[in-house]
This record gives structure tokens, C-alpha cells and sequence, in this order.
């Protein structure tokens, strides 16, 4: 690693690291958010030989926004949880007896992007930025996780019919 770039973390991961505390409020999210932006950092600086602290701030920024949607995201989804459950104990709802159940049976991450696509209504590039993938890849995992939800409905369903 050149030794510039060793300067410029040395210099700057202190002040950075106060801001994405402060921000964040928990230190372990903190050193993944500034340590997320020094990678970034390298990366343009592989790119392009530019290294700047408004850059790497304005990143770390960026990425400090993108953790407070998810956070809220999940929260909301979380409380839209709630609501539904007693909605599908108590009413006669046949749709919702098996769709929550279905979704609830999917692991964590298939659950968190059919949740992005339908009831956070994003689309491939805004579940691409959240994810930190590719376009192409929030594509691929959606189209995956609508497949098992498909499938794991298609076994909710049956079970109904015994």
C-alpha cells in the first residue's frame, strides 16, 4: 500500500471515526461505516490517484444515510409485522394465513429484499445501493427470493389442503 495513502488514513481516521460515532451512536457500526469509506477510498485513489478528505467524508456521509433508511426501513417493516399478526389470529383472511407464514418461513435475507422491492417499493438500482452490490446482483436476488417465496407459498398452500 502506497505509503500516501497510509498517511492519509493515519490522518484522517480519527476525526472520521468521531463523526460516524457521534452519527451512529454504537462504535462497532462506526469502524464498519469509516472503514467501508477508506476502502472506497482506495479504491478511487487505485483509480485515479485523487485522495480527498471532502471525498472520503461526503462518502462516509452517504453511507451513514444509507444505514438510518435501513434502520427505518426495518423498523417500519418490523411494526408493519406486528399489525398483521394480529389481523391474520384474529380475521378470517385466508390470503394473509398464508402469505405470513410463507414469508416468515424465508431466510433473512430473501425476506429483507422482497421487502425492499414490495413494500418499501424500490427499485433494482436503489436495493443495489443498500445491499452494496450490483445492479445486476440486486436482480438476481430478487428473482431468487421470489422463487423460494413461490415455492415455500406453494408448500404453506398444501399444507391447507390436508
Amino acid at each position: 500500500m502506497p505509503q500516501k495513502f497510509v498517511s492519509f488514513h493515519a490522518e484522517n481516521r480519527a476525526a472520521l471515526l468521531g463523526v460516524a460515532q457521534l452519527r451512529l451512536g454504537n462504535w462497532a457500526d462506526a469502524e464498519d461505516a469509516v472503514l467501508e469509506a477508506f476502502e472506497r477510498a482506495w479504491a478511487r485513489y487505485t483509480r485515479t490517484g485523487d485522495l480527498s478528505i471532502a471525498w472520503t467524508y461526503r462518502t462516509l456521509r452517504n453511507l451513514i444515510g444509507n444505514e438510518y433508511q435501513r434502520a427505518r426501513s426495518q423498523a417500519a417493516r418490523e411494526e408493519l409485522l406486528r399489525a398483521l399478526r394480529p389481523t391474520v389470529e384474529t380475521a378470517d383472511s385466508p390470503v394473509l394465513d398464508m402469505v405470513v407464514p410463507a414469508m416468515m418461513a424465508l431466510r433473512y435475507s430473501d425476506r429483507e429484499v422482497l421487502y425492499m422491492a414490495y413494500w418499501d417499493c424500490l427499485g433494482a438500482h436503489q436495493i443495489c445501493v443498500l445491499l452494496g452490490c450490483s445492479e445486476a446482483a440486486a436482480r438476481v436476488r430478487l428473482h431468487r427470493a421470489r422463487k423460494r417465496f413461490k415455492k415455500q407459498l406453494e408448500l404453506t398452500m398444501g399444507e391447507d389442503d390436508r
